[in-house]
């Protein structure tokens, strides 16, 4: 865009030319080298003000640097530094330039108006080689390396989620109401530029088996296992209770509004209060229903790539995300309604309803399998299936039975066949496409056998239908097949997006949910230590559980992994 900050450093960063910010920045020092005072020299440049308005200070307000600092760091109207400029524009000769300079490398610590660091903007934006760039340079250090194997230990203060409550000012990012880490920010904004980084997977991976897991069985698996149980009980007792009371009516023998004792009821009084019990806890997870539905409702724009377009691709992706939220509200409508059918003794509707209930509540289970990964894409790939290419498939041999369906009406117009024959001429336009229909999903040609002698134009009523043969059993279900075969094994990259951020989305929103104590029991890394003290797995760890956490890695090795279950630290050895 047109935005390039509002000071000329700002400005420089933003077209990237390293050479204009290093003339700049030796002429602020030539002029702070004027003015002895530090607080001179703080009003000859802007003020910064974080995003909550608290008042930013160099770390050394009383240095000879304290004018530089302001300098490098100044804040323009939207909070942005140099640095964040730099960023935003993708110029990382300049990023490192001004992290290799004494007072900027504190840029990397300041929050601009929206509570972005430079880090976090490059993960907002999806500038995923400055975001690796950032994190190999200034958060990461190797701690050995032999050929081309390393160990590398990344500070995790900025990429994670859990907030350090420092006693002094070293972390005051963290104290802002505003802040996000860079992990929040990926998942927020599906960044689906990072689907291929180690951190951001392992992070969401590691949470999941830590606590996520768990947390989802518990509050999500087991009570909708439980809620199919109480309904399909429901089903077999209310199912048989309403085929006796149909043929109970058939007989004369049933009324309405007889009282409990009444020999009216055929069923066992006891079956049938079993059975109302059973409706009451169905109304129970109705509420369950609605409210799942509620904190599961994603209201993120379609324009998913935010590139002021909207395609069929993220259509699709919002609705499959908004799908289990109208899935569970429909469901527990449905129920509801039963329910009141009952209390109305309307015993038709209640089995219709009933019958859709049954048809939402176990197809839902597939969503709510989605989170295992083992069935979640397999999942999303028949959703894509279903209302991508059968959705196109279908408007196709639409066309073509209505089309098949004119042309088999009028001809069947003149056919005189003896009433009693079984087989008779379609006599509507409807009958017609069914008849169409059926055939093409493997129903006999006996039909037309009888038919076709007798119309006044025998060769041309057998032609159309053995086009219509060929057409949708060889070539329109052929090729459906072979849209399917496609789409499973071209987008499989696109399913792993549209898996990845919402199981990503509720592995953070289980972590918001984790008692204090237990998020700092479930934080990922190791604590920071020398290489001697690695060989003691006790020592220290809860003491300094609210400091800062580092990742190990050593090329495809993971290390430094911790649980809730059980605490170990890695031995580079």
């Amino acid at each position: 865009g047109c935005y390039f900050g509002e000071y000329p450093l700002s400005f420089a960063a933003s077209v990237g030319n390293v050479n204009i910010c290093r003339m700049l920045f030796e002429e602020a020092k030539k002029r702070t080298a004027k003015t002895d005072s530090a607080n001179n020299q703080a009003s000859r440049f802007p003020q910064s003000y974080g995003p909550d308005n608290e008042h930013i200070k160099p770390p050394n307000p009383e240095g000879s640097d304290a004018g530089l600092w302001w300098f490098v760091n100044a804040r323009d109207t939207w909070g942005n530094t140099a640095l964040h400029m730099a960023v935003l524009h993708g110029h990382k000769e300049v990023v490192d330039w001004i992290i290799s300079t004494k007072v900027g490398e504190d840029s990397l610590q300041i929050l601009n108006k929206q509570g972005f660091t430079p880090l976090t903007l490059a993960a907002r934006w999806g500038k995923v080689d400055i975001f690796k760039h950032i994190i190999h340079v200034k958060m990461s250090s190797v701690v050995w390396k032999y050929n081309k194997v390393s160990m590398v230990c990344t500070d995790l203060v900025q990429v994670d989620t859990f907030k350090i409550q420092p006693k002094d000012d070293s972390l005051h990012l963290h104290k802002s109401k505003k802040w996000k880490s860079a992990l929040e920010v990926i998942v927020k904004y599906e960044r689906h530029e990072f689907l291929e980084d180690e951190i951001f997977l392992r992070l969401i991976k590691e949470k999941w088996n830590s606590f996520g897991w768990l947390m989802y069985m518990i509050r999500t698996f087991i009570p909708y296992l439980l809620l199919l149980a109480n309904f399909g009980a429901v089903v077999v007792l209310r199912g048989g209770e309403l085929g006796q009371d149909f043929f109970a009516m058939q007989n004369g023998t049933y009324t309405s509004h007889c009282d409990s004792a009444s020999a009216c009821y055929i069923a066992d009084m006891k079956q049938r209060r079993t059975t109302f019990i059973l409706q009451h806890f169905t109304l129970f997870w109705a509420m369950v229903l609605l409210w799942k539905g509620y904190i599961q409702l994603s209201v993120r724009g379609l324009d998913l790539n935010e590139n002021g377009s909207v395609s069929a691709g993220e259509v699709q992706i919002f609705v499959l995300k908004n799908l289990p939220s109208a899935v569970d509200w429909t469901s527990a409508i449905v129920l509801i309604l039963s329910f009141m059918m009952r209390c109305l003794s309307w015993g038709q509707t209640e089995a219709n309803l009933l019958a859709a209930a049954s048809v939402l509540l176990f197809c839902n289970l597939l969503l709510v399998c989605i989170p295992f990964q083992s069935v979640g894409g397999i999942i999303i790939t028949v959703y894509r299936v279903l209302f991508g290419d059968f959705l196109r498939f279908i408007f196709v041999f639409g066309a073509m039975i209505f089309a098949f369906a004119c042309s088999l009406f009028l001809l069947s117009q003149r056919i005189q066949v003896d009433s009693e024959q079984d087989t008779q001429p379609p006599q509507s336009l409807q009958e017609s496409a069914l008849w169409l229909m059926f055939l093409a999903l493997g129903d006999n040609l006996s039909g037309v056998k009888d038919l076709y002698p007798v119309a006044e134009t025998p060769g041309l009523y057998l032609t159309v239908y053995l086009v219509w043969v060929v057409l949708s059993n060889v070539l329109m279900l052929n090729l459906l097949i072979a849209m399917m075969t496609k789409t499973f094994d071209d987008d499989s990259e696109d399913v792993r997006r549209v898996w990845t951020f919402p199981f990503a989305q509720l592995v953070l929103r289980y972590e918001q949910l984790l008692p204090p104590s237990w998020r700092v029991d479930c934080r990922l890394g190791v604590v920071n230590r020398p290489p001697m003290s690695w060989w003691s797995t006790g020592n220290g760890l809860e003491s300094r559980a609210e400091g800062r956490r580092y990742l190990y890695t050593v090329g495809k090795v993971r290390c430094g992994e911790t649980s809730c279950r059980k605490r170990h630290v890695c031995n580079s050895g």
